[in-house]
């Protein structure tokens, strides 16, 4: 297809000297650079294959007789066989135009995104980029330590903060990408994304990312457990929208994402558990404004989005893309990479992409796990040395300074473990081995959750461990 968009094909005759002329025009002729010297309509192509068969048609047959013994034995389908290439260069020389048309309207350019001057990314994993492909919205901290929405086109070099914006997170666009949602202070909030003063929608205590259709309904997680819920876009109270599966033991419904005839939805659920449950029953579910039905489109414990055809999501470090039929509601063929090493974010247990509707298409490109780094500082703030880097979260330091307790995400666990950190020999010991989340540890006797059970034991290794936890409380607490 290159070499016919820019190189001149050479003569058939070159190659075959009992071509006729003319059907070497009509060949010529399909494959005419500027597609207004092409034939125009099939039926153009009809007329000339029918005179080419009636003005040359002995011409063809005597050529054929004077051929091998082989070849007569094939001289009676050689006209079909004319016809048959004939209308195959004529189909590609009239599908050019398309494909032509395509790559000039999708050039695939890739760029780094930097944070705004004298600001960090509070979290390159809060981003959603605009439905059109033009915008991306992404939250930062700046100077003054507050933490607000940013917008930034893709044609500009700098972005701009939105006021009014303190301690956004997880935006996401309206369908015609003026508007720009978002949760703070316990609230769902709307802002015009070239700013202007935010409205408060309704109460989103601990939200979990989400959409917006054309109708003006926003679907959203309000908090961290819970079904997914519905409100207008122009504010009031919210309902429910989804129901959860008790019998295996769903906990939550979030990262909702709409289907293009904005009824039909996408989002995760989310089973506490062991692998082998959430094999089960974690996965992503098709679902339906109006009805309470459902059906599971994916097995993996991820967020999806859709954009031209595909959906998106991941697995095992790499964003996946598989098309996906919007008439019948299912994936159709298999899944292939469009891009490796995509961060997953263990806070949020979320990769890291965004993607708009054209196909423009986000990510935080980078190790599977986060790496967060451990600094020692002495009492001026001065840095006095790190600690092995990894995903190490809620650090807690035992009395004598020796050691750290941390949680560290397993990606193929699916969950996070404690480990201790011995600091003079920069060496860590896994502590827990469950299958869940482990967190929430301390010294010195290591106290955690597992799931949603509370345990305490030594941080030292033994054989046999017993504990009298008493608790006291005074009456006026």
């Amino acid at each position: 297809m290159s070499a016919i968009l820019k190189e001149d094909p050479p003569d058939l005759s070159q190659t075959n000297r009992t071509i006729a002329p003319a059907l070497e025009r009509v060949v010529h002729h399909c494959l005419e650079k500027p597609p207004e010297r092409r034939f125009q309509t099939a039926s153009d192509l009809g007329f000339a294959l029918e005179a080419l068969s009636t003005t040359t048609g002995s011409r063809l047959e005597t050529a054929t007789i004077e051929s091998t013994d082989a070849g007569s034995k094939w001289r009676k389908w050689l006209p079909w066989a004319v016809t048959t290439a004939v209308l195959l260069l004529a189909l590609l020389a009239f599908s050019l135009p398309y494909f032509r048309r395509a790559q000039e309207n999708a050039p695939v350019v890739r760029s780094s995104i930097l944070p705004p001057e004298n600001a960090n990314f509070l979290s390159i994993g809060q981003m959603a980029i605009s439905p059109d492909g033009r915008r991306l919205a992404f939250v930062a901290r700046g100077e003054d330590r507050k933490r607000l929405l940013w917008v930034r086109p893709l044609n500009a070099l700098a972005a701009q903060p939105l006021a009014g914006t303190d301690e956004a997170a997880q935006p996401f666009w309206s369908p015609d990408s003026r508007f720009l949602g978002f949760f703070a202070g316990g609230k769902l909030k709307k802002i015009d994304a070239s700013g202007g003063p935010t409205q408060t929608l309704c109460d989103a205590p601990n939200p979990r990312g989400g959409a917006w259709n054309a109708e003006g309904v926003i679907l959203f997680t309000p908090n961290n457990t819970g079904p997914l819920h519905r409100v207008s876009a122009a504010g009031g109270a919210s309902l429910p929208v989804t129901k959860l599966d008790e019998s295996s033991g769903e906990r939550t419904h979030r990262y909702v994402a709409f289907l293009p005839d904005g009824r039909h939805f996408l989002y995760r659920a989310a089973v506490p558990g062991p692998p082998v449950q959430k094999a089960e029953s974690h996965g992503v579910y098709l679902g339906s404004l109006g009805s309470d039905e459902r059906r599971k489109i994916l097995r993996d414990a991820t967020n999806v989005a859709f954009a031209s055809g595909y959906l998106l999501f991941w697995r095992e470090g790499a964003l996946m893309a598989q098309a996906f039929d919007t008439d019948k509601l299912q994936l159709t063929g298999d899944a292939f990479p469009v891009a490796e090493q995509v961060s997953f974010d263990p806070a949020g247990a979320i990769p890291i992409f965004t993607v708009s509707e054209n196909g423009v298409l986000a990510f935080q490109r980078g190790a599977v796990r986060s790496s967060v780094q451990l600094v020692w500082h002495d009492r001026s703030s001065k840095q006095t040395s790190l600690v092995e880097p990894d995903y190490y979260a809620s650090p807690r330091l035992s009395p004598d300074g020796q050691r750290v307790a941390v949680t560290v995400f397993d990606t193929q666990a699916g969950g996070t473990d404690i480990w201790i950190l011995e600091l003079a020999r920069n060496m860590r010991t896994r502590f827990t081995f469950s299958p869940g989340f482990d967190l929430f540890q301390s010294f010195t006797s290591l106290a955690f959750k597992i799931g949603s059970k509370a345990r305490i034991c030594a941080a030292e290794p033994v054989l046999k461990v017993t504990v009298r936890l008493t608790v006291r409380m005074s009456a006026s607490n």
